[in-house]
């Protein structure tokens, strides 16, 4: 898995892409997003994975709110604001 962030929080699966060239395909398995009414989320500063527990993913905002989330459920652990 591959994570980037940006205004969300996304997961993509990597591939070979069969062409013998090294090269590799992304397929998008996820958009986090905490609030599921609306299109706006903060703008995320950064984020880690957790090196326990790599189901879990940390992520900061620029409105200074840190969210955990679990990457298998995804889905909101803890959030603080």
């Amino acid at each position: 898995l591959l994570a980037t962030t940006g205004d969300f929080l996304r997961l993509w699966n990597l591939k070979d892409d069969g062409t013998g060239n090294g090269t590799m395909t992304a397929k998008k398995e996820a958009i986090f997003n905490k609030n599921k009414k609306s299109e706006y989320c903060a703008p995320l500063t950064s984020f880690d994975w957790n090196e326990a527990d790599p189901n879990i993913i940390g992520t900061a905002s620029i409105d200074t709110t840190c969210t955990i989330w679990d990457v298998e459920r995804q889905d909101v652990r803890t959030q603080l604001i």
